[in-house]
C-alpha cells in the first residue's frame, strides 16, 4: 500500500469522526499521524491522533481492516499501551465508540 492511499484513508476515517476542525475544538484533538500497520499479517492502513481531558485514555488509532471493510479501534493509555480494542466497527459505529470508551463528546445535541 502506498502513501498516498494511506493519506486518503486517514483523512476518511478522520472525516467519519466529524473532521479535524470538530475533533480540535470537542476534544483538543492533536499530533495527526497516519500510515499502515500490520494486523494479522497484512499492511492496513490507519490514522492516530491524541486527544485531552481524559485521565486515563490519550490517544486513539482506528485502523481500517480492508478485507473486512471494518475497523479496529486501539485506544491508548499514558503509558502507551493499549488500553481498549474494538474490532468490527462499522464506519457509522465510530463516534458512538469513541465517546462511550472515552466519555468525551464528538457532537452537540
Amino acid at each position: 500500500m502506498d502513501h498516498f492511499r494511506n493519506m486518503q484513508i486517514a483523512q476518511t476515517i478522520v472525516q467519519q469522526m466529524g473532521g479535524f476542525s470538530r475533533l480540535k475544538a470537542m476534544v483538543g484533538a492533536n499530533d495527526f499521524s497516519y500510515g499502515a500497520i500490520d494486523h494479522e499479517g497484512y499492511a492496513q492502513p490507519y490514522a492516530q491522533f491524541k486527544f485531552k481531558m481524559n485521565t486515563k485514555l490519550k490517544s486513539v488509532k482506528v485502523i481500517y481492516d480492508e478485507g473486512r471493510d471494518l475497523y479496529i479501534m486501539q485506544f491508548l493509555g499514558r503509558t502507551g499501551k493499549i488500553h481498549k480494542e474494538l474490532d468490527g466497527v462499522y464506519c457509522d459505529e465510530l463516534v458512538k465508540n469513541f465517546e462511550t470508551t472515552t466519555g468525551l463528546a464528538l457532537r452537540l445535541f
